[in-house]
């Protein structure tokens, strides 16, 4: 406490020099103050003692406090679009543009320069806090008025100790930056998350479509033979319209399908922050190689990795904070206050008073509000704490069901496959058994049923399979950061 009022006596000193340098009015000699206060706001609060806490690593060095507005560090330039490779954009090269070009991206990465600016102004509140007070008598009757009738005080107040205010806002401040910037990545794996969604979408969709096209062919190949047979006199008129029914019903499901293709289209427009057409998108049936034999070091992996669990970290780090910073205001603030008046109310003084007041002063909020706000920042606290269990649970949850998904899709591939095979040659076999008589147009019409619903499952399987591992890889690996573009853009 002896050093806090040492280091008070020079600062006051300090301001009364400074103001001696500069009158109301005096043009010529403004520089001298000016020149003071520069130099005054270099002063490291880190090394002195305004916030009664000893710096600590957490708190981190204070430096670079001149009076210049502060300004966030530029982010890298943005890089060109990504050129379609091969047959159009695949899962990767979507991502890649949608981290730069995406509007969500862009509002997360402003709000990381808002969050830097916070951590300024948290610095400059380490300094002293100049101020103006002009007073001008309402009434020149009043008997105690004998001086002059507008009196103007100048202040220059610096706090000395605080209960520890100003260093928890600081550090507070310094968790909103990890905040914002784990609030970024999250957003950035989000959209990737939810472009692996979309583009699953519209790949399950275009293959079970072109599986269905498969079938429209081959019904209406059987249409030519049933035709033949009505002819002939071989088969009846319900054959036909077995088949027109069968067929009606095939393209309403093709319908839906391009429907399907074409709302996950938009939606990856969307969120790539650009428009797209289906000519653009690749078919990617392969996805990254994933061993599910590693799932616990890959569930461990995601959660060291994981944007979100970051983020509630850093909340927790900012509600913390916000606890000391409701308890220090229970704590007297000690301050030391520079000051020079010009004239006085109750007698006449031809010049300036000059003094240095050392003072202490305590708020505890109407009623003494301030508890409650200790007790409100304390469950905010044991909230946040309690998030990260939860965020914990969600994203294991996820992993555990992708990772057995990845461990049996392979072989369930392959057994589809072996059973539109056998499928397909059994249906050629009930065909041929038709024509000889031995099997019913029914169980024609069945087997091509069979055949499709067959395709149909194949193609699910092979886009499941591409939207899991590129998942297991997003949540476990995660993405390599592109800086978005912050730039307004005009579709």
């Amino acid at each position: 406490m002896r050093s806090d009022f040492r280091l008070g006596l020079v600062v006051g000193a300090a301001l009364l020099q400074g103001l001696a340098g500069c009158t109301v009015g005096d043009g010529s000699h403004g520089g001298k103050g000016v020149a003071f206060l520069s130099d005054l706001i270099k002063h490291d609060p880190a090394q002195g003692t305004a916030d009664g806490t000893a710096p600590s690593s957490q708190a981190g060095p204070i430096a670079d406090m001149s009076g210049a507005a502060p300004t966030a560090s530029p982010l890298p330039a943005p890089a060109p679009k990504t050129p379609l490779r091969g047959k159009g954009y695949g899962i990767a090269d979507l991502i890649d543009r949608a981290q730069r070009d995406s509007p969500s991206l862009r509002i997360k990465a402003s709000k990381i320069k808002s969050a830097q600016n916070q951590v300024n102004a948290a610095k400059l509140q380490f300094l002293a806090t100049p101020s103006v007070t002009v007073e001008d008598a309402v009434s020149q009757s009043d008997p105690y008025l004998h001086g002059d009738s507008t009196v103007t005080v100048l202040k220059v107040q610096q706090p000395l100790w605080t209960g520890g205010r100003l260093t928890s806002t600081l550090r507070r401040a310094k968790a909103g930056v990890e905040v914002s910037e784990a609030d970024l990545d999250h957003e950035r794996q989000g959209v990737s998350l939810n472009i692996l969604e979309k583009y699953g979408q519209w790949l399950s969709s275009r293959l079970k479509r072109g599986a269905m096209q498969e079938s429209e062919k081959l019904y209406l190949d059987l249409g030519q033979l049933i035709d033949r047979r009505i002819d002939a006199g071989a088969s009846a008129e319900s054959d036909m319209l077995m088949l027109q029914s069968r067929l009606d019903q095939l393209r309403v499901s093709i319908n839906q399908m391009q429907t399907n293709e074409e709302t996950a289209i938009a939606a990856l427009s969307q969120l790539v922050g650009g428009p797209l057409v289906a000519s653009e998108l690749a078919e990617e049936l392969t996805g990254p190689s994933v061993d599910p034999s590693k799932g616990p070091q890959l569930i461990e992996q995601a959660r060291e990795r994981s944007p979100l669990l970051r983020r509630l970290g850093a909340e927790v780090k900012v509600a913390d904070q916000s606890v000391v910073r409701a308890r220090s205001s229970l704590s007297p603030e000690i301050f030391v206050r520079a000051q020079r008046q010009y004239g006085r109310q109750d007698i006449k003084i031809d010049e300036p008073v000059d003094s240095v007041v050392f003072g202490v002063q305590s708020q505890f909020g109407a009623g003494f509000s301030n508890v409650l706000e200790i007790q409100n920042a304390s469950y905010d606290r044991d909230v946040a704490k309690l998030a990260i269990r939860t965020g914990e649970l969600s994203l294991v949850e996820q992993m555990s069901s992708d990772l057995a998904i990845a461990s049996s899709i392979d072989e369930r591939i392959r057994n589809l496959e072996n059973a539109v095979h056998s499928t397909s040659l059994t249906k050629d076999s009930w065909d041929r058994q038709f024509i000889a008589g031995r099997k019913t147009w029914l169980d024609v019409m069945s087997g091509a049923r069979e055949l499709m619903d067959m395709k149909v499952q194949l193609a699910e399987a092979r886009a499941t399979a591409v939207i899991v591992k590129w998942r297991l890889h997003i949540l476990a690996e995660g993405i390599s950061p592109s800086a978005p573009n912050t730039k307004g853009q005009r579709s």
